[in-house]
């Protein structure tokens, strides 16, 4: 166990939070600790994880949204400038291009398409992005193809352009219809309006709508939110999330730790009765996600979505994550300057990265699972490939004679969520981790 004061370890987590960008899809080591890295090492890594027989997908970072959102925690996102679609979309050509021989024979079993807001890039935008990824990666037979979307930006030449590019599912932004939540949001979309786009999307052919929304959000009350719910689950999208609204990283980073606390006590409570409606309306919970099905076993359900799934994946545009699963975790440049910079020269834009393997892991589906309150032997097998038990089994225990976690039939239930991250940081977090979260940087990756 890392000797490690209580005051460290706090500032160690802090750092840990406030550097996690929401696609990294990698809970420890926690990208605040990743060290630098370039071109040999991403690719070095692809090549040996590929040559092992790894199943890979595609994610894509579209970093910039017509408003900046408050609520927003997606890093990085920029306001939309005329001249930045030409040059993401030049970049992201030469991007495909530079991977392409280390793919080369290889077909992405996903491709996902995040941001920002990807479809406010214009129909012919949108074709052309499109056939790059599919002529360069040429995705394998029955891939999951899905996009974000914006309700605002879903008119029939662009989701027309979305489906002839073999996008299967669409994840709509919705996160709130209140009123007083769209002043301060800067978002223009009305229920009707948003009705009309879902209904366009089913009319064009679009396989599987989600519709996400939030949960505690500043001066939105639970009456607000369970009439965004009902309002949602009556358009009968194929799935509803209800996601809960952190602070970090968001445009109320700034408020005391009291007031954090209190928001996410009534996000959490708002939520829980938001699932108990879903479940009067017709839907059905999945697993231990905040995920609503109408038909749970449907396998474009985000719940099978396999980029959450523990999936090798390469990540394209300014700021974007990748994974090449036993090897190594690595990102390209957050800012779009020099990530195109990067491009002209021929040079891939990787700067950050941190050496991926199997205890690293394991411990990162214990932590991403740990978050949620719960760690199902059904979900961490599913991540890491066995039960919490046999992987942890000590430490686990050690955390039950803590307090700070109960055995349950079918996996570990969170007994304190306050301490919890702190505990299993100290009885997980590798001193090398701790110590570039406080300010130690390797000049190489962890």
């Amino acid at each position: 166990m890392p000797a490690i004061s209580d005051a460290l370890l706090v500032r160690a987590l802090e750092a840990a939070e406030r550097g996690d960008p929401t696609t990294a899809h990698c809970s420890y080591p926690p990208f605040a600790a990743w060290g630098r890295a370039g071109a040999a090492f991403a690719t070095g890594s692809w090549r040996a994880a590929l040559s092992a027989g790894e199943p890979f997908g595609i994610y894509v970072h579209f970093p910039y949204c017509q408003a900046l959102c408050p609520f927003c925690r997606a890093i990085p996102k920029f306001r939309h400038r005329p001249g930045d679609t030409e040059a993401f979309l030049a970049g992201l050509e030469r991007e495909c291009r530079l991977w392409a021989p280390v793919f080369r024979g290889r077909r992405p079993v996903s491709l996902f398409l995040g941001g920002g807001t990807p479809n406010l890039l214009k129909p012919l935008e949108l074709g052309r992005m499109m056939r790059t990824l599919r002529e360069v990666f040429r995705p394998a037979p029955g891939a999951q193809i899905v996009a974000e979307a914006l309700p605002e930006y879903l008119d029939a030449p662009r989701i027309g352009a979305l489906i002839e590019g073999g996008v299967t599912g669409l994840s709509i932004g919705l996160q709130s219809l209140d009123p007083m939540m769209k002043v301060w949001a800067g978002r223009r979309v009305t229920a009707a309006a948003a009705a009309a786009a879902l209904r366009r999307c089913g009319k064009e052919g679009v396989r599987h709508i989600l519709v996400d929304l939030l949960a505690g959000l500043p001066g939105q009350s639970e009456k607000s939110f369970l009439s965004d719910v009902r309002t949602a689950a009556g358009w009968r999208p194929d799935e509803i999330v209800l996601g809960n609204f952190s602070a970090v990283n968001s445009g109320f980073s700034g408020l005391s730790a009291g007031a954090a606390r209190a928001l996410r006590g009534g996000s959490e409570r708002m939520t829980r009765a938001g699932a108990e409606l879903l479940g009067r309306l017709g839907y059905r919970a999945i697993g231990n996600d905040p995920v609503f099905s109408l038909d749970p076993g449907s396998p474009d359900s985000k719940y099978r979505y396999r980029f959450y799934a523990g999936l090798s994946m390469l990540g394209l545009g300014p700021g974007a994550l990748s994974y090449a699963k036993g090897r190594a975790w690595h990102a390209n440049s957050a800012d779009p300057a020099r990530w195109s910079k990067l491009l002209s020269g021929g040079v891939l834009p990787v700067e950050r990265g941190c050496r991926a393997g199997r205890r690293r892991e394991m411990i990162s589906a214990l932590v991403s699972l740990a978050d949620s309150g719960y760690i199902p032997d059904a979900g961490f097998r599913k991540l890491a490939g066995t039960v919490p038990s046999a992987a942890f089994g000590g430490k686990l225990r050690c955390l039950e004679k803590r307090g700070v976690l109960l055995r349950r039939p079918r996996g570990w239930e969170v007994a304190d969520q306050e301490r919890s991250p702190y505990e299993i940081a100290r009885e997980f977090f590798e001193p090398a981790v701790l110590a570039s979260l406080l300010g130690d940087i390797p000049g190489r990756p962890l």
